[in-house]
């Protein structure tokens, strides 16, 4: 599916440059999702924030695409909305 390889290309450039990086499956429930489609997202880790952050490229490119404001567009997504996870790779 498109989600996961979104994700998994994430995972890759994120850890090209150094950055740690999880690729995670599940299934997510927020304003995005219904907590039953299974998806692909990732958790990268701040050193500057000393934190596991959550970010979803392809709710991102999907809210771009539909000419969403991207200035309305938070990069950074809140890990109660993801927190249904089945794999962490």
């Amino acid at each position: 599916g498109i989600c996961y390889d979104l994700a998994a290309l994430t995972a890759s450039m994120l850890r090209s440059i150094g950055v740690q990086t999880k690729m995670i499956t599940g299934y997510p429930a927020n304003k995005y999702y219904d907590g039953r489609s299974y998806h692909a997202w990732n958790k990268l880790y701040s050193k500057e924030k000393k934190k596991w952050l959550i970010i979803d490229v392809t709710c991102d490119v999907c809210l771009y695409e539909q000419k969403t404001k991207y200035s309305k567009l938070v990069m950074i997504k809140k890990s109660s909305e993801y927190s249904n996870v089945k794999y962490e790779y």
